[in-house]
């Protein structure tokens, strides 16, 4: 099972280097290496995207939805797409 974690973190780790382009994401990467875990854990990168771009003051959120607003579906069957996998859920994950 160990094994597996590791396999999965080192996938992570692997996808935010292809991913990140600029220095200062690539610099969380090397933040979060140690001794333990000398490839870094996938799991504090995400700790630190979370504390950097998370925004969840009120403005934000207005300025969020207001872009949201301005997004147009023409095509009916993304519409379907996204009620089906919305069905049961509180919330809708799908971002188009």
């Amino acid at each position: 099972m160990i094994v597996k974690n590791i396999d999965w973190n080192t996938l992570a780790m692997h996808s935010f280097t292809l991913a990140f382009k600029t220095q200062r994401l690539m610099n969380m990467i090397n933040k979060v290496k140690t001794d333990e875990w000398p490839g870094g854990r996938a799991s504090d990168v995400t700790k630190l995207l979370l504390k950097r771009y998370k925004q969840d003051d009120a403005i934000n959120i207005v300025e969020m939805t207001a872009e949201l607003d301005k997004v147009k579906l023409s095509d009916r069957a993304i519409w379907k797409c996204c009620l089906k996998s919305c069905i049961g859920s509180r919330t809708c994950t799908l971002l188009l």
